[in-house]
């Protein structure tokens, strides 16, 4: 068959057009109209899908490192999910934390993963419950409240110090509370922590743990302890018969100074718990003990601290002792104190500091007990001293102490005053005013209406 000329060059031509179109096509190009547009390539993107559950109705935050990617809130039964693309491959670590209707947060929970490029990666977290104190520091014996939120109709199980153990269930609204006494607590630092166990048997992460703290009664009920002699020491010698006997206790209890089986002073120790008292001691010897005494109370005696006198320490001389050195009144009575002086020259001077700023003097005494009063104005510990002098200048001094204590019946009594009071100040207003309103009454009565003449 013969062909022309112009027929083989069409055929050429469209051949070759042909050829051009699909080389096109494959370079990703097409020839539309007239016009030539790229080609689209369907690239699959890369998704982080995360679920989980929390407390219903919650506001939850999701963070990639330590940005935020996406916030959402949960349903009613406490559910949540959400589909987050275009996220970077690799290795990557999302945290994620919800805050309840209250506005109180759940501690942040964190997973390491690594997401696959163009692909779909899924994660899912079970947030702890909440988790608050009714207080951080209680007393001991009194009831601890815990409290929050968390995956509804499920359980919270709570750990106190990990080795004290309780139950809850949430309710539909996720809430939760326990009431937990600490009768028998240690007094100190405790911790709590929580998780959520669901119907299923599904664990929430646990919390972090919170800190509370137990401390005792602040004013226990004190007891009388075995108070210590610092000074003078156990053989310690001396050439003077005036000392000094001091030593620590408890502070602010009563410390009784006994020499030979003797009351000889007694004094109050002070916030440091030191106590100091001053002796003029006879004899060629003297052992010392002491003792703390609280309401009335008296406790065991210290060590005993025997000492000697040498020298030129005078055998005798001017004596005073007292009828008892621990002395208990009350406010406003008269206080009567029997102060014995002996082995002096008359006659003789007292002079008393009770301790409250007043002081008593008395001179021209002869020997024997002579009685000095006094009365206290307000209720408290009084430290007090009384020194007597001989004719020759000779001074002894003894330490004793004095409580005061409430008057006897002294509410009942101030508020029978009180009632007292009032109700004659309300009489003698009421009594003011229906004389005068009866005087000024009369009055008009007897001069009568004002006559107008028409």
């Amino acid at each position: 068959m013969f062909l022309h000329r112009t027929s083989v060059v069409k055929v050429c031509y469209l051949l070759g057009s042909t050829l051009f179109a699909i080389a096109l096509f494959l370079l990703g190009s097409s020839h539309v109209h007239g016009q030539t547009t790229p080609v689209e390539l369907v690239v699959p993107d890369t998704v982080l899908i995360i679920s989980g559950k929390t407390a219903p109705n919650s506001f939850v935050t999701i963070k990639r490192g330590k940005a935020v990617i996406s916030t959402l809130q949960s349903d009613s039964n406490g559910d949540f999910s959400q589909s987050i693309g275009a996220q970077p491959f690799g290795a990557q670590t999302i945290s994620i934390f919800s805050r309840d209707q209250e506005g109180v947060a759940t501690d942040t929970v964190s997973q390491a993963i690594h997401i696959e490029p163009q692909t779909d990666t899924y994660i899912d977290f079970f947030l702890p419950p909440t988790l608050t104190l009714s207080t951080a520091n209680i007393q001991e014996g009194s009831d601890l409240t815990v409290r929050g939120t968390g995956y509804p109709n499920s359980t919270v199980e709570i750990n106190i110090d990990n080795n004290y153990f309780l139950q809850v269930k949430t309710d539909a609204s996720g809430r939760w509370q326990s009431v937990v006494s600490t009768d028998n607590f240690f007094i100190g630092k405790h911790t709590v922590n929580a998780l959520v166990v669901d119907s299923i048997g599904s664990q929430s992460a646990r919390t972090l743990s919170r800190v509370f703290t137990v401390f005792g009664d602040p004013n226990p009920p004190l007891e009388a302890k075995i108070p210590v002699i610092t000074s003078p020491y156990d053989g310690q010698r001396f050439g003077t018969r005036n000392i000094v006997v001091s030593g620590s206790a408890q502070e602010n209890v009563r410390i009784e100074l006994f020499s030979d089986g003797e009351l000889v002073g007694s004094i109050f120790s002070n916030s440091h718990g030191r106590w100091s008292i001053p002796l003029s001691l006879y004899g060629s010897s003297a052992s010392l003990r002491a003792r703390e005494c609280v309401g009335g109370v008296c406790g065991q005696f210290s060590d005993t601290v025997d000492i000697t006198f040498v020298g030129d320490a005078p055998a005798d001389g001017l004596r005073l002792s007292l009828n008892d050195y621990s002395l208990t009144t009350r406010l406003n009575d008269k206080l009567k104190v029997n102060a014995r002086i002996s082995d002096g020259n008359e006659p003789y001077e007292l002079y008393v500091e009770w301790g409250d700023g007043l002081f008593t003097r008395r001179t021209q005494l002869q020997e024997g007990v002579n009685v000095l009063d006094h009365s206290y104005f307000d209720v408290g510990y009084y430290n007090a001293t009384i020194t007597a002098t001989d004719q020759d200048g000779n001074t002894t001094i003894q330490f004793f102490t004095v409580e005061v204590i409430p008057a006897e019946g002294g509410v009942i009594a101030n508020i029978w005053w009180v009632f007292l009071a009032a109700f004659l100040i309300v009489y003698s207003i009421e009594h003011y005013w229906r004389t005068h309103w009866y005087h000024k009454r009369r009055k008009t009565e007897v001069k009568g209406p004002k006559h107008i003449p028409f």
